[in-house]
């Protein structure tokens, strides 16, 4: 989560990897998350945001780490992968 509320998750489901992105609502501590969003194939992801909007994402396929880098768009819910 950034210092304005924006959220970013990552999560496996039957072996693809899916991320969301998200807006906390202090008000009611709950988020509103957009779509969940297919990226790979893999498993054990982890993801890294900073205040820009920057991310960073990390998983595991075919026995070796990856990694990815991206630019979320909290406008259109996306994450931009590089």
């Amino acid at each position: 989560m950034d210092n304005a509320g924006h959220c970013v998750e990552v999560h496996v489901g039957s072996g693809r990897l899916f991320y969301r992105v998200g807006q906390m609502n202090f008000d009611t501590q709950k988020i509103n998350w957009g779509p969940s969003k297919q990226y790979d194939t893999g498993s054990s992801n982890s993801i890294f945001m900073d205040n820009a909007g920057h991310c960073v994402e990390v998983y595991v396929g075919s026995g070796r780490l990856f990694y990815r880098v991206g630019q979320v768009n909290f406008d259109s819910s996306t994450i931009s992968w590089e």
